[in-house]
């Protein structure tokens, strides 16, 4: 029976819409006319896609259905990579760094039944380190190996036809010129790493379905130089099939592609007319995550400047396309190996370029001024309500004074923090503010200082007056 078939409405119309979760809606479907539109909601909210045949193979078909793509508001871009070209050593090495044996599947649990007995020897007799061990080298010919390899042979293959021959893009194109009610897309790096015998791979079908004990696709940040696409690569892919599918979203978000990122360098010329702008026109929230520069830059001094790590127009043409922006979140690269290296707030937001509609920042690994700052929390974005921070660099002036500036503001303004452990806020002079002058209990007591409008600022000395940090922490802006 399909879903067209469901039987007539002989159940009654009213139950709690937070009953139709994940797990219920499936069953649902089958009960009625009724429910089966009430559960389609909820089931079809959130598409996935990606280069490969199992997952558009979902993709075309609720794209193509009449009724089930009236519901996708969430499009969930999969950018994992297999590998091209992987040799049986390379393959049975990383799968057995990628999950060890010990602490991934706990080789003490007697309780489980194992699949195949090569698996159960692997698991129980094998060491968390196989390169410290030669042992591991016995179970490149065992069936699950074989298995496991011949499988994401198949899978390299038909990405790399899909994405080198074009099909991947006219697939994408089709599908979103269908989705009318579409609001949003995110966009995964990667596939989440498991822990245990009882979890599975969340995210796309393909994930979904894939064998635990067979090695997973990377992530495109390890992706190998052979790879037919990179991680820039796959922002220009969803960009430009936006624009030829003349579909505009409200939200575009790359929060989950952790722990590096798209590319910097996606940003890192100005073409007369950039896809990004023409897609993201309409946007209402933006989440960027960038990753360092492939470009090693050397030690700066605070003053100094770094070309590599100014050269993003791109990104500061997107920002100033971007007039109904409501929601930003902008994680830029750092290197904290050595004094953390930060891009130029000038490079980064266009001068003179306002966002009167912005409701909330996040900003992190970000270089600026006392004075560019407080231009940016106030006349730039004259509705903003709430600003999450994390490792600034402040170029001029001091923390204290921006904390006292922002706690005078006559429209209330939440201030939070990201991170609280490796939080380098720093001032012009390069101290650490948070880890060597204050201890973390400050955190909380900052934000409630600016959040609240006044108090006792946590960073006056003793002795002082609370009416004292006004005289004392007065931000300079000459």
């Amino acid at each position: 029976m399909t879903i067209d078939d469901a039987p007539p409405s002989k159940t009654p119309t009213r139950f709690p819409n937070w009953y139709l979760h994940q797990e219920t809606s499936r069953d649902l479907l089958f009960v009625s006319n009724l429910w089966c539109s009430i559960a389609s909601i909820y089931l079809f909210e959130k598409l996935y896609v990606s280069a490969n045949q199992e997952d558009l193979d979902v993709f075309q078909a609720v794209a193509e259905h009449p009724s089930l793509r009236q519901h996708v508001r969430t499009l969930s871009y999969d950018g994992a990579i297999f590998c091209s070209d992987l040799k049986r050593r390379d393959y049975t090495c990383r799968l057995f760094c990628t999950k060890p044996p010990e602490s991934f599947f706990g080789a003490n649990d007697s309780t489980y039944i194992y699949p195949d007995r090569d698996i159960e020897e692997w698991i129980r007799h094998t060491p968390i380190t196989p390169s410290a061990d030669p042992k591991w080298k016995m179970f490149r010919k065992c069936k699950f190996i074989n298995d496991g390899l011949n499988n994401y042979r198949d899978h390299a293959d038909m990405q790399r036809e899909l994405l080198t021959k074009g099909k991947f893009l006219k697939i994408l194109v089709d599908g979103l010129k269908r989705l009318d009610s579409l609001q949003s897309i995110t966009v995964r790096s990667g596939w989440e790493r498991l822990r245990n015998l009882d979890e599975c791979h969340t995210g796309s079908p393909l994930a979904r379905s894939w064998d635990i004990f067979h090695l997973t696709p990377e992530s495109w940040a390890w992706t190998m130089e052979d790879s037919s696409i990179t991680d820039g690569a796959h922002y220009e892919l969803i960009t430009s099939a936006l624009v030829e599918a003349q579909r505009y979203i409200q939200s575009f978000d790359i929060n989950d592609c952790k722990p590096t990122g798209i590319s910097a360098n996606v940003f890192a010329s100005v073409e007369c007319l950039r896809a990004d702008s023409l897609a993201f026109a309409q946007l209402r929230s933006l989440s960027l995550i960038l990753a360092t520069p492939e470009v090693e830059p050397s030690p700066m001094d605070s003053k100094e400047e770094i070309s590599v790590y100014d050269f993003v127009p791109g990104l500061s043409m997107l920002l100033g396309s971007m007039p109904n922006l409501a929601h930003l979140r902008l994680i830029m690269p750092s290197d904290f190996s050595q004094r953390p290296l930060y891009y130029r707030f000038r490079h980064i937001f266009p001068e003179g370029t306002q966002w009167d509609k912005l409701e909330s920042i996040t900003l992190q690994n970000l270089a600026i001024t006392a004075n560019q700052f407080m231009d940016l929390v106030t006349k730039r974005t004259p509705n903003l309500r709430r600003l999450t921070i994390a490792a600034l660099d402040l170029l001029e002036g001091r923390w204290e004074c921006v904390f006292q500036a922002l706690s005078e503001l006559k429209s209330p303004l939440i201030l939070d923090f990201i991170d609280e452990r490796n939080n380098y806020m720093t001032h012009c002079e390069g101290d650490n503010m948070w880890q060597n002058w204050y201890p973390l209990s400050l955190w909380k007591e900052i934000g409630s200082y600016v959040t609240n409008g006044g108090g006792r600022h946590p960073c006056l000395p003793d002795g002082q007056p609370d009416s004292a940090a006004a005289h004392l922490f007065r931000l300079d802006t000459a």
